[in-house]
């Protein structure tokens, strides 16, 4: 499979038929969940726009029979037989057979919960909320799709109290995303944010060129040439394209239907054109970690990256920690220039270029916010959902709300609903407690980053050079190869030697800023 370097060789006892009937088991429910995901794909890439309501049926089939595969009693007698078995201490599992067994129990005992006529609806509410959603953001018309939320609001919590009738509906959706996590935790790493971010941005409100940003990002590129020039920084990042697909969406995003079927797109009707660019090297880093897990263990329910906030720290160091930085571009700008711009617009230093794509500057729109304002942008969205599932908040007054979070927490409000509540895909795909991960991700990579230059004293000279694939190596062997054989928590303290800290982010931002614009923080 070209550069994928994981080894072949099953980490499961194969010649045990309990533990060979399981992975079997395994096999069918992988296959389903990637049939599942490649009609989404394509609902988002190619599908024509008045396929959606058959595209609806289509998926709630699908979903519909691969809850039926995974609520087969049968499977539950060999769960319990294996559990038995790993208990009792008769047989020589190994590691991966025992995470095997308990992830697979997880999974079954929570299918069971939950009827099949709700997995049809909310897969039909789904992927009609996401038509919804496009023609919503198209006219700018919050109205549009208030209705489908409401019902996807209503699905998710009636779901949650399937899942859990005893916690808090909006840590059990939370739980889906990032294993353990709730909005009490939550609050916890977004305390210090909150307390020293807003601090951060208005000591850099007259810092770097606001004219230089909208003359020289704002300048009009050729598409073709963008995506050529992503493309080859995606290939030094080590994107393997034989194993891969860049396309264009309406929201970037990735999708692995297998380590040898990684997709991912960005869009090119951005502002700015760095925005492009920026959307294919986030998705980049988390096609890295798909494109890494071992393939011993695809097909597998341990066969993906362990939780969102992991995958979230791959795609934003990547994004930031690389592609804003400095030495990444003493090795890209020339490039960028020469066969990109061609000389555009306004001839200007790449020290000045590095300004302006790392200038600290409040916006509506959170896939454009810098590394300053994009934690208060989940802020918005992490207290907005958490009442909306609470019912705390009612749908019809979401893009008030919005506008004032906005206000409280960025000084600024838009006037288009496009702008708002609905520039995001995630809430009309059902996916509450999604978004806190995102903040999540950047705290997990600033405290990889800064076990990373611990290896590395030459970090920066590799960088400067162009050498990217010794960060995709050692994160393969220290995150992504392993998938999901160590919980979040065990595999940060794995790697790091601690637990979450977000005074790594917090550290490595203010040096940052500093040293770019020359504030005193």
């Amino acid at each position: 499979m070209g550069d994928q370097e994981v080894g072949r060789a099953s980490p499961f006892s194969v010649n045990d038929p309990d533990i060979k009937q399981l992975l079997e088991h395994n096999n069918t429910l992988s296959d389903l969940g990637s049939v599942s995901a490649l009609l989404s794909w394509d609902q988002a890439v190619y599908m024509p726009g008045g396929a959606g309501e058959a595209r609806s049926l289509q998926l709630a089939t699908v979903s519909v029979i691969a809850h039926e595969k995974a609520t087969n009693p049968k499977a539950g007698e060999l769960l319990s037989k294996l559990y038995s078995r790993m208990c009792g201490g008769s047989c020589d599992f190994s590691y991966a057979d025992t995470r095997l067994i308990r992830e697979s129990m997880r999974e079954y005992a929570r299918a069971v919960k939950i009827p099949s006529t709700l997995v049809e609806e909310l897969a039909v509410a789904a992927s009609t909320g996401v038509e919804c959603w496009k023609e919503a953001k198209k006219q700018s018309d919050f109205g549009l799709f208030k209705n489908s939320l409401r019902g996807l609001v209503e699905l998710q919590v009636e779901r949650a109290s399937c899942l859990d009738s005893n916690t808090p509906p909006y840590d059990t959706l939370m739980d889906e995303y990032e294993r353990g996590l709730t909005a009490a935790e939550a609050e916890k790493f977004f305390e210090p944010l909150k307390r020293e971010l807003p601090g951060i941005v208005a000591a850099t409100q007259n810092a770097g060129d606001s004219d230089l940003y909208d003359s020289f990002l704002r300048q009009r590129v050729k598409r073709d040439l963008l995506e050529r020039f992503s493309c080859e920084v995606l290939a030094a990042m080590g994107f393997g394209f034989n194993t891969g697909r860049f396309d264009v969406s309406a929201h970037p995003f990735t999708t692995s239907f297998h380590p040898t079927d990684v997709r991912i797109t960005s869009r090119y009707n951005e502002p700015s054109f760095m925005s492009s660019f920026f959307g294919a090297v986030h998705e980049g880093g988390h096609a890295l970690y798909e494109q890494g897990i071992d393939l011993g263990l695809a097909r597998t329910v341990l066969g993906t990256g362990v939780s969102m906030g992991i995958h979230e720290s791959q795609s934003r160091l990547w994004e930031n920690m690389i592609g804003r930085s400095t030495p990444f571009w003493t090795s890209w700008y020339p490039k960028l220039w020469a066969d990109l711009l061609n000389g555009g617009h306004h001839v200007i230093s790449e020290d000045r270029f590095v300004k302006a794509i790392n200038m600290v500057k409040p916006g509506f729109i959170r896939v454009d916010a810098d590394e300053v304002t994009y934690n208060l942008h989940i802020l918005v969205r992490f207290e907005l959902e958490k009442a909306l599932i609470s019912g705390d908040l009612s749908v019809d007054d979401v893009p008030s709300a919005w506008n004032e979070k906005m206000r409280q927490y960025l000084g600024t409000a838009p006037e288009k609903d496009s702008d708002g509540c609905l520039q995001d895909i995630h809430w009309s795909c059902g996916n509450f407690g999604y978004f806190p991960t995102y903040t999540l991700g950047n705290l997990n990579a600033a405290q990889l980053m800064a076990t990373i230059r611990k290896e590395f004293s030459d970090f920066d000279e590799r960088i400067v050079l162009g050498d990217t694939l010794f960060l995709r190596e050692w994160l393969r062997e220290k995150i992504h190869k392993h998938g999901c054989l160590y919980s979040p928590k065990e595999l940060m303290m794995r790697v790091t030697g601690e637990e979450l800290n977000p005074g790594y982010f917090l550290n490595y931002i203010k040096d940052k800023v500093s040293g770019l614009f020359g504030v005193s923080l």
